[in-house]
């Protein structure tokens, strides 16, 4: 959190010049204005592949989505981020191949158990999808691969893999129905920041 001086130091910077598309330059200041729009409609929860615009899976430059998923069931072992990379792999094969799922292992199922029994009022599946998308655009680490279009791309990936994960989950009662999406979240929320999943931003073509 700090350099070697001791001061504060940032994550992630971002300049007044904000990519909206490949050929539209925003400042910040006209960045922030449209964002809030786009941040409203992700958190009502619905139509959220409209909201963001892309189509998930487009096609990569340099490597295939089945490479992709290929070296996500590579990882082996029993360590819980190995188990969400194979859940990973597996949602994209489904998706992109109609392969079979392979992975079944839930080594965190005890935390979202716990996290269930202080749920009250669930929320459906698109409330939790997009608050997390808004979150993701909020934060603004997307700069770093280029503009808003691009990365809406990558984040509609991301919320088709999970949306298949949650599907692969118990999803018998509604308040089921939100812990897997949660769950679902974890999983893609933390394979995007994988050395892996950063390669295929790099590969995602701009817009």
């Amino acid at each position: 959190m700090v350099d070697s001086n001791g001061e504060l130091k940032p994550e992630h910077l971002v300049l007044d010049e904000v990519f909206w598309s490949r050929g539209e330059s925003l400042s910040f200041a006209e960045y922030a204005a449209r964002e809030v729009g786009l941040i409203g409609a992700l958190l009502e929860g619905s139509s959220l592949m409209t909201v963001l615009d892309a189509q998930p899976f487009p096609t990569l430059q340099g490597m295939s989505w089945l490479e992709v998923a290929d070296e996500m069931l590579g990882f082996q072992g029993p360590a819980r981020a190995a188990h969400a990379a194979r859940w990973f792999g597996d949602a994209i094969a489904f998706l992109v191949d109609r392969r079979e799922r392979s992975e079944h292992g839930r080594p965190w199922a005890d935390s979202f158990e716990r996290a269930g029994e202080r749920v009250v009022d669930a929320v459906p599946p698109n409330k939790v999808f997009g608050d997390w998308i808004a979150d993701d655009i909020w934060s603004m680490r997307w700069t770093r691969f280029g503009s808003l279009a691009r990365a809406r791309s990558e984040l509609a990936t991301r919320l088709a893999i999970a949306r298949r994960i949650a599907g692969w989950l118990d999803i018998s009662t509604p308040k089921q129905d939100n812990i897997a999406a949660a769950e679902a979240v974890m999983v893609v929320d933390v394979i995007g920041t994988t050395n892996t999943w950063e390669k295929v931003q790099e590969a995602i073509p701009e817009r």
